[in-house]
């Protein structure tokens, strides 16, 4: 008899390299990647922000252990090759991501079935950081980047490309967490949420589920999330009368977001069948909760907005009143170097406010950069009017 170990079956019935989740607090996010192989220590967790430290001791109880990086703690006792304590007194998300490739590629490939990110913001702030800070390893140079700020998104997003291959290289399957914010046009909240990241993610992933599990009347959060699929790229096939008919395997909502539930449906492909009003699409509602929470974001971006709008006749003092950070300096160049008004609305300005709850800019940066995003974008706005 073979001592030799069986080899054991795929996780899923078909590849899935990538999975994304998102969605409020509680939600069930970091628990569904949990979920995805309870084979002892099959899954390695990258906890950026303490969200599986309650679930380490019980999956072990039950013999479903896990492997936890503490990444703070790790940063915290991080030696350099001098033997010193660098992050001891803090780290930017650059320090953090270059810590983080290098363990991501010392990882043997195989070892792990699921390599889990929870969550991936910090690490996408650090990878474009280092991208800022390295131009020559795309062929390009500081005073491209600075002229032409599309031509360092473009290197972000094909640097994020090598880095998610290199993940699912090794591993059957990547899965990251994202928070949830306010979405905004411009400087301006829609009213809507949407998830945190670059589109790299949403573009690279397969699944990407939203994960709800919202309180009932009586208070009580049901054990499992539901979730929408706000992006399933699983198709199933067949061929019929010399033609290939392919079926959706998800539907728009999964009433149970579990990874069972997804291969479930593999054998019962949503796509073939009439769909349950528990699968079905649906109008979102928001808690007045979350009604008066949006609505306050939006009346703060508003009132910011129109103080930013009053004070254009006196871009020259402004300019005077405001010293300017690298930080608030790079989205500057990055404003005036815009050629497309929709990079502005889309890109540049979500950035912004991230920098500035990030603490990376000050509101008196923030304010003017306002001033010159508004001042920019209508010429740019004008200019398309006119070309076209």
């Amino acid at each position: 008899m073979s001592d030799a170990k069986a080899t054991p079956p795929p996780l899923w019935p078909q590849p899935i390299p990538i999975i994304g989740g998102t969605g409020k607090k509680w939600s069930g996010k970091s628990v569904f990647g949990l979920n995805i192989c309870p084979q002892p220590n099959a899954t390695l967790v990258y906890d950026f922000e303490q969200s599986t430290t309650s679930y380490e001791q019980e999956r072990a109880r039950i013999g479903a252990p896990f492997v936890r990086i503490d990444v703070q703690k790790e940063m915290h006792n991080y030696k350099d090759e001098k033997g010193n304590y660098p992050y001891r007194s803090g780290y930017k998300p650059i320090n953090l991501f270059m810590w983080w490739i290098k363990h991501v590629r010392s990882l043997e490939a195989g070892k792990y079935r699921v390599i889990m990110a929870d969550p991936v913001t910090d690490l996408e702030r650090g990878l474009t950081d280092w991208v800022a800070a390295n131009p020559e390893y795309f062929g390009h140079t500081a005073n491209q980047y600075q002229k032409m700020s599309g031509v360092m998104w473009g290197d972000v997003k094909d640097f994020e490309k090598i880095v998610l291959a290199d993940i699912t290289a090794r591993c059957e399957t990547f899965y990251f967490t994202a928070h949830i914010g306010a979405e905004f046009k411009g400087n301006t909240a829609t009213g809507k949420e949407k998830a945190k990241g670059k589109e790299t993610l949403y573009e690279l992933a397969s699944v990407y589920l939203w994960f709800e599990r919202d309180p009932d009347s009586t208070g009580t959060r049901p054990n499992i999330p539901s979730a929408r699929v706000e992006k399933g790229r699983l198709m199933v096939s067949e061929l019929i009368d010399e033609e290939v008919v392919s079926y959706s395997v998800l539907p728009p909502r999964l009433p149970q977001a579990t990874p069972k539930a997804i291969r479930e449906y593999f054998k019962n492909p949503a796509g073939k069948v009439a769909l349950k009003d528990t699968e079905k699409a649906r109008e979102e509602s928001m808690s007045a909760d979350d009604r008066l929470r949006l609505e306050v974001a939006k009346a703060e971006a508003e009132r910011d907005a129109a103080q930013a709008r009053a004070t254009v006749p006196q871009t020259q003092q402004v300019m005077v009143a405001v010293t300017l950070g690298a930080r608030a300096t790079e989205f500057e160049r990055s404003i005036r170097a815009a050629t497309d008004p929709a990079f502005l609305l889309d890109t540049v300005g979500p950035q912004i406010k991230l920098a500035f709850d990030a603490k990376e800019i000050t509101e008196p940066e923030v304010n003017y950069l306002r001033t010159v995003f508004n001042e920019c974008g209508k010429k740019l706005q004008a200019q398309k009017q006119s070309a076209a």
